[in-house]
């Protein structure tokens, strides 16, 4: 994962424990409420992306197994399609 999506990643999750804490003014809620609602559709894609790249990862392990590397081949393009098509947005 590049630094811009890392970076974006972490202050989502930073808003999210903001807003888990509690404990504050209602003008910060109110604010900290619509930047999730801002950011929320671009840390789902995120997300994916993070869980996808580890899909990935994983079948590429796999493909030198002589029991699963046929199968790790046929289901890692897809993986890594879906991928490419994640990182264009």
């Amino acid at each position: 994962m590049n630094q811009k999506i890392a970076k974006l990643d972490s202050d989502f999750r930073e808003l999210e424990a903001r807003l888990a804490a509690g404990g504050l003014p209602p003008h910060e809620v109110k604010d900290l409420f619509l930047r999730h609602a801002q950011m929320a559709p671009t840390a789902a894609k995120v997300r994916e992306l993070a869980r996808l790249e580890g899909e990935a990862a994983d079948l590429e392990a796999l493909l030198n197994d002589a029991e699963m590397g046929r199968m790790a081949r046929e289901e890692l393009a897809p993986v890594r399609s879906k991928i490419a098509l994640l990182e264009q947005e």
